[in-house]
């Protein structure tokens, strides 16, 4: 049987990434002994491979998918192929030698605007988290963008709440990072903003209680989900969970 999650180790090259992604999704989340069904759509779930309280469930298919052509956020946003801005910012369509012209309309908290310039498809992952822009957003839905294509309106939750001042024109990326089940579910099922502000804040209040008195001071001054997650004390603690092949 054929591993259906060689998405993330061909196409994605993410050995790595996928911990990451696994680990900040499920990191202070249900326990790693918490059920799942074994059987679903063709697809199996095989026993979970546990570390401390992240649990990663092999899933496996009985048919190779060819995802290496697919391109990720964090590979397109680092490599310039793929741009992100808040809605208002983006630029019109002109012709050769016209002067570009800004749009006029406003930033909006659950709406950025993405280009694809890239010649192959993009793969973007509700929970993916970009940084930037008036304020750190978390993608609300999967889809598959086509190469060459934008603008296009992508929905979005905001993770970061009490900022709307713009620290960059362009979005970046995370990497692996995704947002973690208490942030994603609001965000993707209920598309509540104000349930995932209130997750958000849990979640760093919960992640500076873990930490000592000095690591706790240096995530305590902000309200950025990102920030947080990144904060060295947090990546040192990630890094024990990262494992390499």
């Amino acid at each position: 049987m054929t591993n259906g999650m060689s998405f993330w180790n061909q196409g994605l090259r993410g050995g790595v990434k996928m911990s990451l992604a696994v680990l900040c999704g499920l990191m202070l989340a249900l326990p790693a002994s918490a059920g799942v069904p074994s059987d679903q759509g063709g697809f199996k779930v095989l026993p979970a491979i546990t570390r401390g309280n992240l649990a990663v469930f092999p899933v496996v298919a009985n048919h190779l998918y060819d995802t290496s052509q697919l391109l990720t956020l964090d590979e397109g946003v680092r490599s310039g192929q793929v741009t992100v801005t808040e809605a208002g910012n983006e630029r019109g369509l002109i012709r050769p030698g016209q002067t570009i012209p800004r749009r006029e309309e406003g930033a909006e908290v659950n709406r950025l605007v993405l280009y694809n310039n890239s010649s192959r498809p993009l793969l973007l992952l509700a929970g993916e988290i970009v940084t930037g822009g008036k304020q750190d957003r978390v993608i609300g839905s999967d889809r598959i963008v086509p190469p060459n294509t934008g603008p296009i309106d992508l929905g979005v939750f905001c993770v970061e709440p009490g900022r709307w001042v713009a620290s960059s024109a362009n979005f970046g990326s995370m990497g692996a990072q995704m947002a973690q089940p208490s942030v994603r579910t609001p965000a993707m099922a209920e598309h509540n903003q104000n349930r995932v502000w209130d997750n958000v804040r849990a979640s760093n209040a919960k992640v500076a209680k873990s930490l000592s008195g000095s690591e706790a001071e240096s995530v305590g001054g902000t309200s950025s989900y990102a920030k947080v997650f990144a904060s060295a004390p947090v990546a040192k603690l990630v890094s024990t969970y990262i494992w390499r092949h």
